[in-house]
């Protein structure tokens, strides 16, 4: 904005040309004339210098209405370019170490680094063992922003991405698979969420005698049986010492067990579903969401901002898991 508008605009603000003279620290008769010159140019007077305070004419109000739009204007680009200034100087630490989190994160990072080609990216996947780990290390701000199905509400902000429904999946050449065939859905019908109602499952006896995979007592996957199968969850005892659900999912396509799974990473793997078996539970403990978090206590940065803003967006838009979003 000129220096003459921004004269004008403190002699409004101050309503005395003595004071805003003494404000902009020139002499009250330069300010004065500067005025003058510019409603010259103008074609009209700003001020009704016959009033006391000072008052603005009617096309003066239109003035200092437009300077003021002006004024906001240039304070949008500053916060802009400030912001931008930021990022440019910033990392990102993102982590999770879910089957899910090797499938979205290639997904939300390359959509974020389109749009910030600046920003440098720090991916921890951690390792099959390190979810408590990688817990940690958000809470000590190694991580910024973390991938998980679990959050403390005391100590974390959650921003939810993608809600899942939990699913049984069997091989139909499993010892027990063929008697189960008329409860099934097929994967078609369960990503596009196409199935029957009365598809969804109520009396899990029908799974007694089918062989599940033995989960780790107190995980979250060990937590979802025991809700859902109940006392049919303890006939589990197929290869133990397992803990990548991708590699449950590989081993459960080999048709060495059943598995409780979720629709989202049936969408995500790159097995063949032609031979497999899915059951929808009926219950709403086969529901559950998976967030991104972040330490409570850290205020939001324009970076964790931005790419939350962007894992939304593809969330929203059904592109984040394309498979299950149709």
């Amino acid at each position: 904005m000129e220096l003459s508008a921004r004269y004008v605009y403190r002699v409004y603000t101050e309503k005395s040309f003595s004071a805003a003279a003494k404000a902009l620290f020139v002499s009250q008769p330069a300010l004065s004339a500067t005025v003058a010159r510019l409603e010259a140019e103008l074609g009209f007077r700003i001020f009704d210098r016959s009033t006391v305070p000072l008052s603005l004419t009617a096309a003066g109000r239109i003035y200092i209405d437009s300077l003021e739009e002006i004024m906001e204007s240039e304070r949008h680009m500053q916060r802009r370019i400030r912001q931008l200034s930021e990022i440019k100087s910033e990392t990102l630490s993102v982590g999770g170490s879910s089957y899910l989190a090797y499938s979205l994160f290639p997904t939300i990072c390359g959509a974020f680094t389109k749009q910030y080609p600046d920003i440098r990216l720090r991916i921890d996947m951690g390792s099959s063992k390190s979810a408590s780990n990688l817990h940690d290390e958000l809470k000590h701000q190694a991580l910024d922003l973390l991938l998980t199905h679990t959050f403390d509400p005391k100590e974390h902000i959650a921003y939810p991405l993608l809600q899942e429904r939990m699913v049984i999946a069997v091989h139909r050449n499993m010892e027990g698979a063929a008697e189960l065939e008329p409860y099934a859905v097929s994967a078609e019908e369960l990503l596009s969420k196409s199935y029957p109602p009365e598809k969804e499952l109520e009396d899990f006896s029908l799974f007694r005698s089918i062989r599940f995979f033995r989960f780790r007592k107190g995980s979250l996957t060990y937590q979802h049986m025991a809700k859902i199968l109940g006392d049919y969850a303890a006939a589990s005892h197929t290869i133990t010492h397992v803990t990548h659900s991708g590699m449950h999912y590989a081993l459960m396509c080999a048709g060495l067990g059943a598995l409780l799974t979720t629709d989202s990473i049936i969408a995500a793997a790159p097995h063949p579903t032609d031979e497999l078996l899915f059951f929808v539970p009926k219950c709403p403990e086969s529901y559950r969401t998976l967030y991104l978090i972040r330490p409570s206590n850290v205020p939001e940065n324009s970076v964790v901002r931005n790419f939350l803003a962007v894992a939304q967006e593809l969330s929203a838009s059904g592109r984040l898991l394309p498979a299950l979003q149709k």
